[in-house]
């Protein structure tokens, strides 16, 4: 069998399943493709056959699509279909929206919502939805769709859509750092859209909306103090994706620089840096009680030091600890002193790492500072929605 024939042919008929229901498509990602006549024994062989496309959904009774390469693709071409045909939705889609109203619907099928959409898969770089359709990208996140088309076709100010895309890229932010799930995200969304479509499309609205998940972990939209906490003492390395580790470690670089700092992009392909590294024990033995640990699989002496080791084990993946480097000058750094690292930090050109590089020390008095400092700054680059908060102060 054509194997990339097949998936181009899937591709086009996930593009009619949004024309005859862009709500459900929007809502809840429906990345299916059906056989007609096919049994489950067929479509394992298929998804056998190419499993970097392809998974048979629970019921054996459909295929999906299930790499965000895939996603991609089918985003960049339903994004010049629509825009190409500029299709009306047919006389009886308005039932099949999934929740969505009329302006939605519009804005996610018309002619004149096309680019809307077309802007939030590919915005240029002074669009109001560049760094939230970024954000969406690395999260792989096309749940808060709906949402962000309403507020794009709402006649809200421009200063009231940006305000609002900003704090929906700090809601899914704010929650992957503190390691909620992201599985009911379809249902959040459609909760703030119920929102704005009953009491309209403001940031009062949204806020009143996320007021109402606060004592839900499914849904709520995490305070300062819990933002601020995770950053402190969360495991942020082991548990995020790579890619979204390295997008929030890029923003606080953005945050940092100041008008005298050099406003150039940030070069691509920056690898995850432990500042201490994982494998301390060769070149940073000295502990903050001026013993000396055992090399790496030693016992410690006592459970004095044992103490001190696990806390250092502790504090290696949290975000005051971590960085970006090139991928050579981060296999060069590796295991390094930290004067050893100092100049592989330089060479990645970060004003963050120079920062780093300027103290004289590092350990872990140093993390717990630029953990707070992190912190502190995260506050304002993912604002929350509630009264007297870093958001509501810049109203």
């Amino acid at each position: 069998m054509d194997w990339d024939r097949l998936a181009t042919q899937m591709t086009r008929e996930m593009i009619r399943q949004f024309l005859r229901e862009p709500g459900e498509f929007l809502t809840f990602g429906q990345l299916t493709f059906r056989i007609p006549g096919s049994d489950k024994e067929v479509l394992h062989l298929v998804a056998d056959s190419r499993p970097d496309l392809f998974v048979v959904a629970r019921n054996d009774r459909a295929l999906k699509l299930h790499t965000l390469a895939v996603q991609k693709s089918v985003r960049r071409r339903l994004s010049r279909y629509v825009d190409e045909r500029g299709q009306q939705p047919g006389p009886d889609s308005r039932a099949r929206t999934g929740g969505l109203d009329r302006v939605q619907h519009s804005a996610a099928t018309g002619k004149n919502g096309a680019p809307i959409y077309r802007e939030l898969i590919d915005p240029p770089v002074d669009s109001p939805l560049h760094r939230l359709a970024k954000c969406l990208e690395n999260f792989d996140m096309s749940t808060a769709y709906p949402l962000i088309l309403l507020i794009a076709s709402s006649p809200a100010a421009l200063e009231v859509k940006t305000r609002l895309y900003e704090l929906i890229r700090s809601y899914v932010v704010r929650r992957a750092l503190c390691g909620l799930t992201a599985k009911n995200y379809n249902i959040a969304f459609l909760e703030f859209v119920s929102a704005m479509r009953e009491h309209g499309v403001s940031v009062e609205s949204f806020a009143a909306a996320a007021e109402l998940k606060r004592n839900s972990d499914a849904a709520k939209f995490p305070t300062d103090a819990e933002l601020t906490e995770a950053i402190a003492a969360r495991n942020q390395y082991q548990t995020l994706p790579p890619n979204r580790l390295a997008y929030i470690l890029e923003e606080f670089e953005r945050a940092s620089r100041n008008k005298f700092t050099a406003t150039e992009g940030i070069r691509p392909g920056l690898s995850i840096e432990h500042i201490m590294p994982q494998h301390w024990q060769e070149h940073w033995r000295t502990l903050p009680s001026e013993r000396v640990a055992p090399t790496e699989g030693g016992i410690p002496a006592d459970e004095a030091m044992a103490a001190e080791i696990s806390e250092r084990n502790r504090l290696i993946h949290t975000l005051g600890n971590l960085s970006l480097l090139t991928p050579p000058a981060n296999a060069s750094a590796s295991n390094s002193s930290f004067e050893g690292k100092k100049p592989r930090l330089v060479d990645a050109l970060l004003r963050m790492n120079q920062d780093i590089a300027n103290q004289t020390h590092w350990g872990e008095t140093e993390i717990r500072n630029r953990s707070k400092e992190l912190g502190d700054l995260a506050v304002k680059i993912w604002p929350a929605p509630s009264a007297g908060s870093t958001f509501a102060a810049k109203g």
